[in-house]
């Protein structure tokens, strides 16, 4: 379909021809909307820790509980964000998840409220906001899924290097997991879920004591942190020449 640029508004002439062009190419209004609006949509990519309670006593029925939640909520994003794809991995341990999200940043603001509902409903302990990416190259995953990890737990050394080297660390190694889940993905040309990568290569799998270890770095922040930092204003100093700037354009 061809298109017309103008830097002023569309003469009666060219509306007549696009829409003609529409009408005999069987293209709705409704897909140049959706085209429209996947255009201006900006890839962005969430990675958020959470805590599992440590006082619950059945950790498996504690995970099915989450797996219901997240299913509902991707439902829901679904239905509230349509024009805006959601896709993304929930990877579900016995003591921790590690949730990634690929999508606009409305999408990814309803991700970090729920965490923190989560939070304040007892069914998380803490999260913590592990990474976010604007405008990736491209999308890993093709949908929305999630994995229930069962997987032991090796004990980390508190006594390794200073805890800023450690977090760097921490963040490369799940960077690195997910680029190694994301190259066997593209191999299988996306015919299967990343669950199903999971069950045959386990170590592509982000470990659950790296997290547990996110989880304690006092320098990431929490989804309520973060979203306090994201609504909260900053005023700058408008003899330095700008004017007042909301953090929001900077946080996500």
């Amino acid at each position: 379909m061809s298109s017309n640029s103008s830097s002023g508004s569309s003469s009666p002439k060219m509306i007549t021809h696009h829409v003609s062009e529409v009408v005999e190419s069987n293209i709705t209004l409704l897909d140049l909307f959706r085209e429209g609006a996947s255009e201006k949509l900006i890839l962005q990519r969430l990675i958020v820790a959470g805590l599992l309670p440590t006082h619950s006593d059945d950790r498996k029925k504690h995970m099915t509980a989450l797996a219901t939640h997240f299913q509902k909520l991707d439902r829901q994003l679904r239905r509230e964000f349509m024009f805006d794809r959601v896709t993304g991995l929930l990877l579900l341990f016995p003591t921790c998840l590690l949730h990634v999200v690929e999508s606009s940043r409305d999408v990814l603001l309803s991700v970090l409220r729920n965490m923190q509902h989560l939070v304040e409903s007892d069914l998380l302990e803490g999260s913590k906001v592990v990474l976010l990416i604007h405008d990736p190259l491209r999308r890993i995953f093709q949908q929305w899924s999630y994995k229930m990890m069962y997987v032991e737990q090796r004990p980390h050394d508190a006594d390794a290097d200073d805890e800023e080297e450690n977090t760097d660390s921490l963040v490369s190694t799940v960077l690195e997991a997910l680029e190694k889940l994301d190259e066997h993905l593209q191999e299988s040309n996306g015919d299967v879920l990343p669950g199903t990568v999971l069950d045959e290569v386990q170590h592509l799998c982000v470990p659950p004591e790296v997290i547990h270890q996110l989880l304690e770095r006092d320098m990431l922040l929490s989804a309520e942190e973060h979203l306090e930092l994201y609504d909260s204003p900053i005023v700058l100093d408008l003899d330095a020449g700008m004017g007042p700037l909301s953090l929001s354009d900077n946080i996500i």
